[in-house]
């Protein structure tokens, strides 16, 4: 993958985390509820909606069930998914 590559794959990382965010907050909830209503923790939350990559143990159940809760397109859970895998 080349740099520039990356910095736009990143870039779309952090645009997706920010949409969760923002969701997250039009439901009032912290990070912690939410990830304690679809089973993931607070840190995992927290990178999402920073653009960071997930840890291998986060599933994409985990992520989808995420995005289903927060009223988000199923297909940006996706790249989360991929960018776990593939990110740089």
């Amino acid at each position: 993958m080349t740099k520039h590559a990356g910095s736009l794959l990143a870039s779309a990382a952090a645009q997706i985390g920010v949409a969760v965010a923002v969701e997250r907050n039009r439901k009032g909830q912290t990070q912690e509820q939410v990830g304690q209503a679809v089973g993931l923790s607070q840190l995992d939350i927290s990178n999402i909606e920073t653009g960071k990559r997930l840890s291998g143990q986060v599933n994409n159940g985990l992520v989808e069930g995420l995005f289903n809760y927060l009223g988000l397109p199923s297909d940006l859970a996706s790249f989360v998914g991929w960018w776990r895998d593939h990110g740089t």
